[in-house]
């Protein structure tokens, strides 16, 4: 396949024409719009650095046209940028475009004429921009012409409704994560809630299977034989312990210490055995004795 190699007016100045600047009153209008920003676009990666190298080597000077749908016909052409400049951010790159003929301002007028494209030369490091084009499906969404700007005084402005714009999509993207996490926190808060319920219950249970075995202490025999606290006491003494405070469960140790011996065990245990070497509890008398309670 042979090698197509495009001359242009730099190739060969001797062809280039010079055309009158004297453009009569309603055959142009120039309008700022945001060309270009960086991001991957068609499986090429651009950054900061690459479009201040673009501004910086446009030049209105070298004629880049503004054509209809990329096309490469002189007849297409509808105007030229006259210049570019990056967002306050070094994000996006805007331009005055200025379009030329009647019918064209028209349709730039009724809003007809929005969408843009550009095409580059992304040979490294002399990336540079080759032509704009005005198209209704642009490979890059949001490469469009500002509203209401008609010369490059309203450049400053523009930057600042880019700004704006840009400002009012981060504070509704902060707004939803802030939401999610509204959730996500209420969530945790009821995890934990539910943590600390089974917590408390479990050491609940831990507290009272403890007291009951305190209590149980009081219901065996001393060495002497002595028995505190009776069968019938005990589910009111366990009540009555669990409810008190540590201060007060050290009083109530201290008291049945103190308190006199409702059973002994060795009196109990004096009825002869039926068979040797067996004693046996006198049970009568333990039901007389329960029965004073």
């Amino acid at each position: 396949m042979n090698e197509i190699i495009n001359f242009t007016a730099a190739d060969m100045p001797d062809n280039t024409v010079i055309f009158s600047e004297d453009i009569q009153p309603g055959e142009s209008i120039t309008k700022s719009a945001r060309l270009f920003y960086i991001g991957k676009h068609k499986g090429r990666d651009y950054g900061k650095g690459d479009l201040a190298r673009i501004v910086q080597n446009f030049s209105p000077d070298e004629g880049i046209p503004l054509q209809l749908d990329h096309s490469k016909s002189a007849r297409d052409t509808i105007g030229f940028p006259k210049k570019l400049w990056l967002s306050s951010d070094g994000t996006e790159i805007h331009g005055d475009l200025e379009f030329r003929g009647r019918d064209n301002v028209e349709k730039v007028r009724l809003g007809l004429w929005k969408k843009l494209s550009i095409g580059l030369g992304i040979k490294y490091p002399d990336m540079k921009m080759d032509h704009v084009a005005v198209t209704p499906f642009p490979a890059l969404e949001g490469a469009a012409m500002f509203d209401n700007s008609k010369d490059k005084k309203g450049s400053d402005t523009m930057d600042e409704k880019v700004e704006f714009t840009k400002l009012q999509e981060e504070f509704v993207k902060l707004k939803e994560d802030a939401d999610k996490r509204q959730v996500e926190f209420a969530k945790a808060q009821e995890l934990l809630a539910t943590y600390e319920k089974e917590k408390a219950e479990l050491a609940e249970k831990v507290r009272f299977a403890d007291d009951e075995k305190t209590i149980e202490t009081f219901s065996q025999p001393d060495a002497e034989g002595n028995v505190k606290t009776t069968p019938g006491m005990k589910a009111e003494e366990l009540a009555l312990y669990h409810s008190l405070s540590d201060g007060q469960r050290e009083l109530f140790a201290k008291y049945k210490e103190k308190m006199p011996t409702f059973l002994n065990t060795k009196i109990l245990n004096t009825q002869k055995a039926e068979k040797p070497g067996e004693e046996k509890v006198d049970e009568k008398r333990v039901e007389r004795l329960c029965a004073k309670e």
